[in-house]
């Protein structure tokens, strides 16, 4: 009989995380994280997960189960075709998301501090295509394990923890209630990534709010509008490395470090918010 095996990691990015997708299960297998969570989620079949506490969690399609580090467990698959992703994570690699997302009203500092498995169904069809897309980028850059993918990591796991908070207040019928530390994290998302493209479609999803609540919310907050925001941050980022690099890098050159697609936008915003032009402030 074939047992689920969990392989080796293959990545560099860190030890303090690993995904996979698991397909063609059979068997049981038995395991047992000291520092870290394992979260299952089922994309097809069905899943039984057991622990050495008596608890015993039957998962279908769409199903999540959190299970707390020192929980001794088995899995076994209830049909040939069963489909999950799997990941596991120490506490350590997501502290900062946690401070982040304090304001959650506890719940997800008690979804990790409970100590007992948590099973999370049903889930609708429509956070299932969502929560497969995130599992799918966080298997890729986890397998890239190159560059900036451990922040990447990181980012794409804030959201599925805040899937995973709508989906407990859903459970527990706790009505949304996003606060300032969700904009407080999206400014320093922007802060920190810049020279990426950034939108306001992203971040409304990445704090689970609408793209029209974050807008209104975001304003209110730091007083400029999201992308008012992120053009001034690019633009004040292009200052600070040129100070830095003078004579070395051309205010041409740094429009596209700073995230700008065409040298003409970053012009504009350069006067708008200096009073000069690049070449003005070069002089």
């Amino acid at each position: 009989m074939g047992c689920l095996n969990i392989k080796q990691s293959v990545s560099d990015v860190s030890p303090k995380f690993h995904i996979e997708k698991m397909d063609s299960i059979h068997g049981t297998e038995t395991y047992f994280y000291r520092d870290h969570f394992r979260v299952y989620y089922v994309t097809r079949g069905y899943i039984t997960v057991s622990s050495d506490r008596g608890e015993s969690m039957r998962l279908g399609c769409g199903d999540i189960c959190i299970l707390p580090p020192d929980v001794k467990h088995t899995i076994r698959a209830n049909t040939s075709s069963a489909e999950l992703y799997v990941f596991t994570f120490s506490i350590d690699f997501v502290e900062h998301i946690l401070q982040h997302q304090a304001g959650s009203g506890g719940m997800l500092s008690s979804l990790f501090n409970s100590g007992m498995p948590t099973v999370i169904a049903p889930v609708p069809a429509e956070m299932q295509i969502h929560l497969q897309n995130l599992m799918e980028f966080m298997r890729y850059e986890y397998e890239q394990g190159i560059g900036d993918s451990e922040l990447a990591l990181r980012n794409c796991l804030a959201t599925v923890f805040c899937v995973f908070l709508e989906l407990l207040r859903a459970k527990n019928d706790i009505p949304s209630l996003p606060d300032k530390s969700s904009i407080v994290y999206a400014i320093d998302f922007v802060k920190s990534n810049y020279e990426k493209e950034i939108s306001a479609e992203d971040m409304a999803k990445m704090i689970c709010m609408s793209k029209k609540e974050f807008l209104l919310r975001f304003k209110a907050f730091s007083g400029r509008s999201f992308h008012d925001f992120l053009n001034k941050t690019r633009v004040e980022k292009a200052i600070e490395i040129y100070r830095i690099n003078k004579g070395k890098i051309s205010f041409s050159e740094l429009s596209w470090l700073c995230g700008y697609e065409n040298y003409v936008t970053f012009y504009r915003n350069f006067i708008k918010y200096t009073g000069i032009s690049p070449s003005e402030f070069d002089n």
